[in-house]
Order: C-alpha cells, then structure tokens, then sequence
C-alpha cells in the first residue's frame, strides 16, 4: 500500500491513498511529496523530540511538541553558545561590525532591557 504525508489543521498525519482521499474531500487538506522522504524527515522529528504522534487505524497524526517560541530561543541559545562563548554581548557587537543593527534599533535594546531590569523589582 502506498502511504502518503498529509495535513489537517496544522496537524500531519501518515495513511494509505484511499484515507488521505477520503480525508481530501471532506477537509480540503493538502497532500505531500514521496513517502521515504518525508517519513524520514518526521522520524527525526520525533526522535529529538520536536513532534509526537497517535496512531488511528494504519494513520499516524503528528503535532508538535514544542512552541516556535521555544524552538528560536533554544536555537538561538545554542549559536550564542557555539559561536560567541556564550555572549550576548559578543552577538550585538557582531550586529553593530556587520552593520545589522543601526544606533536607534540597539536603544530600544537598552530600554527594553531597563525595563525588564523595573519590572522585577517591582
């Protein structure tokens, strides 16, 4: 049986031709690419832990286990680590050499930054 990747709100699932065309007509979902390809893709997903999945029938659905805020600030953690020792200070400085960040951008930096420092004191 052939099995295809398809999506339904925002959720993925795996499952034979016949349920993604039955799913198709009622929900309109978009179906993807070959089979090995993206079963590869989402088993690496599952296994660090990004995307968990429920099994109906012979279909699996996969949603995701984590928020694309926590995702970009794990991500960005880990960069500032390998890259710039650990410094956000070394990361601005980057910004400003490379010209990524002007004078006004970097003062609301600074007061967003005093802010934050008011807002737990309080």
């Amino acid at each position: 049986m052939s099995l295809l990747l398809g999506e339904v709100e925002g959720s993925f699932f795996f499952g034979g031709v016949e349920d993604c065309k039955a799913v198709n007509r009622y929900t309109g979902m978009r179906l993807w690419g070959h089979y090995n390809t993206v079963a590869t893709l989402v088993k690496l997903l599952v296994e660090k832990g990004f995307v968990s999945y429920r099994t109906f029938g012979n279909t699996y659905r996969y949603e995701a286990k984590i928020t694309e805020k926590e995702y970009k600030g794990s991500t960005i953690g880990q960069i500032v680590s390998q890259y710039f020792d650990n410094s956000y200070t070394k990361v601005v400085s980057q910004f400003i050499e490379d010209e990524k960040i002007d004078l006004e951008e970097l003062k609301q930096l600074i007061a967003q930054i005093e802010q934050g420092k008011t807002d737990r004191k309080s």
